[in-house]
């Protein structure tokens, strides 16, 4: 995935048999490998096989860029057009499950996209 500028970042996406996704958005300078998969394990248990996409936000592991909680609300914006522009999921089908600072960016999401 790229964001609107240009930076890479890293991601996995669990495809579920459901059309319906979430996406899971880390705290800053926080791994999904490492707090994304009790989450996972939860969403699937209570909601079905659903997909869930995780990335790891600017400047962390293999995702381009610098580590700051300004750029956040970008890649979980990148993470959301992600699935609607190329796995063809409608917006209303996506949920934002945030951890930490992750969690805030759900606000900032909304505002851009209706900008």
């Amino acid at each position: 995935m790229k964001t609107p500028d240009g930076v890479k970042l890293d991601g996995v996406f669990y495809e579920g048999s459901l059309k319906k996704a979430v996406i899971y958005s880390p705290g800053n300078a926080q791994l999904y490998g490492t707090y994304a998969k009790p989450h996972i394990s939860f969403l699937s248990y209570k909601l079905g096989d659903i997909s869930v996409l995780c990335f790891n936000p600017q400047g962390v592991l293999q995702s381009e860029g610098i580590s700051c909680p300004e750029k956040l609300p970008y890649d979980v914006f990148t993470a959301f057009e992600y699935l609607i522009v190329e796995k063809n999921y409608r917006a209303q089908d996506i949920a934002l499950l945030g951890f930490s600072l992750g969690g805030n960016v759900g606000i900032h999401r909304d505002r851009m996209n209706s900008s």
